[in-house]
């Protein structure tokens, strides 16, 4: 979840303009499995998530074999449709019971006027993600996946559903802003096999991770990169890939809950 997100930018808000946030959007609530949009859908409304875990599947997934996406709280979809006025694209589902702060269409002239930085947070958010599209790397068939960049500019969902999605074997590494390592984690065809982060090892090292609030520093990920040998005492991560992503929300949205 980045770190100026849609919670961060609502504690910005004056009273008055937190008020109409609240009154020109409402809440849905729904179960996991149950689903929020299908391709062909119009889009006449967008969501922000409260709580809980979205798939979003392109209309070509099958076709083309591309993987999912999964959004966790704070995150935005379904904005593009809405502003263009275009039909969905995606389908859009429940992984969990999740909450949705939605925003109409009809709406937005009178929540342009009360919040006028709303639009601006909408504006970055976008280009935010505009810019982790162009700077991820596009794989054609037997390359290798090479990533690197700052935690400031990627999340780290996103960094971990990229290397998952890619099925490819090598050591995603994380390192302080003084370049000591705090992170490191092994991935076999795409999925965590052993891993460190500070003092913690394999599948409690993976949940922490995501608990960690304002995460600083650079990561990297190289492909075919062996796998260090670990101490036989430290446990191996046998879950499969997205298991420990739900767990690991579901993990860090309770404790934010708390």
């Amino acid at each position: 979840m980045p770190a100026r997100d849609f919670f961060f930018f609502c504690t910005s808000l004056p009273p008055a303009e937190l008020r109409a946030v609240g009154a020109l959007s409402k809440v849905r609530h729904l179960p996991a499995g149950a689903t929020i949009f299908r391709p062909g859908d119009a889009g006449s409304e967008f969501y922000i998530i409260n709580r809980g875990l979205v798939e979003l599947l392109p209309e070509s997934a099958h076709n083309r074999g591309e993987a999912a996406t999964f959004l966790s709280r704070g995150d935005i979809f379904g904005e593009l449709e809405v502003l263009t006025e275009g039909l969905r694209t995606d389908l859009a589902r429940a992984r969990q019971a999740v909450s949705l702060q939605c925003f109409e269409r009809e709406h937005f002239d009178e929540l342009l006027q009360r919040v006028p930085t709303f639009f601006r947070f909408l504006c970055q958010d976008l280009a935010r993600r505009l810019g982790q599209v162009r700077a991820a790397p596009v794989l054609p068939a037997q390359q290798t996946l090479q990533l690197s960049g700052t935690l400031a500019h990627f999340d780290l969902v996103t960094i971990y559903q990229t290397i998952v999605h890619s099925s490819q074997t090598g050591r995603l590494s994380i390192r302080c802003e003084d370049g000591h390592p705090m992170a490191g984690f092994h991935f076999v065809s795409g999925q965590p096999r052993t891993g460190h982060f500070l003092h913690l090892h394999g599948e409690e090292a993976l949940w922490q991770l995501f608990l960690a609030e304002d995460l600083t520093g650079t990561f990297s990920f190289a492909a075919g990169e062996q796998e260090p040998a670990e101490p036989s005492h430290h446990p191996p991560i046998a879950r499969a890939a997205n298991d420990l992503l739900f767990n690991a929300i579901r993990n860090r949205d309770e404790f934010q809950a708390l």
